[in-house]
């Protein structure tokens, strides 16, 4: 709109310039060649036509810069803030945590507060006070997720439910999983593939117990729980369990297990162009080829299981209770974009 103004008020200067030298030769009864209709010095118009522009350019800049002084207090922000990298340096530190360096710096600027992580800017909050305030006073305008390459590739460029932005899909979504997959009835139909599960587990303790010769065995707690965790996720939402008996033998059983893994580890990962988005294409930490990698070996995956239920639903012929995937596809239709639909929100 100021290219626009421009042009018009130099449209206008010329024209009264040229009426006003012309209407003064006639006047005359004599016409000279100098008195011809010409431009205005170029210099001249020059530094006028850019006199304006930065009026109206520093007008536009207090205009906003005060409507937002007066809207919200600034919050705290910590000092040493550099060119392009902001706040980046002091998150790399060997020596602590990164929790335990956000925990120093709310100790000294406060339970919220702001960071400039490269070309973002993060609000940080550290009390269960402020994080009520965000996710159920103001849980609207903290509705939307931010995009970056970890929803990018490893969440179907964020359309995955739990990566996708507040609308009308995401509504829909949210209701679909709530009243199938979350509801008192649905977690009750469950209740035979958590006994289940459970009964396995117990099962592969007495046996090792049994071939250690009745003495006491040492477990790993923590891998247990995770297999009967994910055994008990994907039984729900795809109908089959991978790891069983604390076994890994299978290879189907691995590839899953090993892509979940990573994909949570890659979801977690810091990835150098979130925050420097002119340094995407170096890849500096690889992280983006390991998604693009993991990506594929989901859809893959996913891809396997939503062919196989759709198979089983036209034939007739059903292996064990129905599951969150064949909800999903009675709700949608049989196109390309139904399955991805499908995959996104089993995913």
């Amino acid at each position: 709109h100021y290219l626009a103004l421009v042009i018009v008020i130099r449209r206008q200067f010329i024209f009264n310039y040229n009426k006003r030298r012309c209407t003064n030769a006639c006047s005359n009864n004599q016409i000279d060649m100098a008195l011809l209709p010409r431009f205005p010095d170029f210099p001249l118009l020059s530094a006028t036509l850019f006199c304006l522009l930065l009026f109206f350019k520093l007008l536009t800049l207090f205009t906003v810069k005060r409507r937002r002084a007066g809207s919200a207090p600034d919050l705290p922000t910590p000092p040493g803030r550099l060119p392009i990298i902001g706040h980046l340096h002091l998150l790399f530190d060997k020596s602590r945590s990164l929790h335990e360096i956000y925990g120093e710096l709310a100790d000294k600027y406060g339970p919220a507060m702001m960071l400039q992580l490269g070309f973002r800017r993060v609000l940080v909050v550290s009390s269960w006070e402020m994080a009520k305030e965000c996710f159920t006073t103001s849980d609207l305008a903290f509705s939307n997720r931010p995009r970056n390459s970890a929803t990018k590739h490893l969440a179907y460029d964020s359309t995955m439910f739990g990566f996708a932005p507040y609308g009308d899909y995401w509504r829909q979504m949210r209701k679909i999983t709530t009243l199938e997959m979350l509801s008192n009835r649905r977690i009750e139909s469950f209740k035979q593939v958590r006994e289940s599960e459970i009964g396995a587990r117990v099962n592969h303790i007495h046996t090792l117990w049994q071939n250690n010769q009745q003495r006491p065995v040492k477990l790993e707690v923590r891998k247990l729980l995770s297999e009967l965790t994910f055994n008990m996720v994907t039984r729900t939402v795809a109908g089959v369990g991978y790891v069983v008996g604390g076994s890994e033998d299978d290879s189907k059983a691995r590839e899953t297990a090993h892509c979940t893994r990573e994909m949570l580890d890659l979801l977690a990962a810091f990835v150098v162009s979130d925050f420097l988005p002119f340094l995407e294409f170096l890849d500096i930490n690889g992280c983006i080829a390991a998604m693009k990698r993991v990506a594929g070996n989901l859809d893959v995956l996913i891809g396997r299981c939503v062919a196989e239920h759709r198979r089983q639903n036209l034939s007739g012929f059903r292996e064990g209770d129905h599951d969150f995937i064949d909800v999903l596809l009675s709700l949608v239709g049989d196109d390309t974009d139904a399955d991805m639909v499908v995959k996104t929100t089993a995913l």
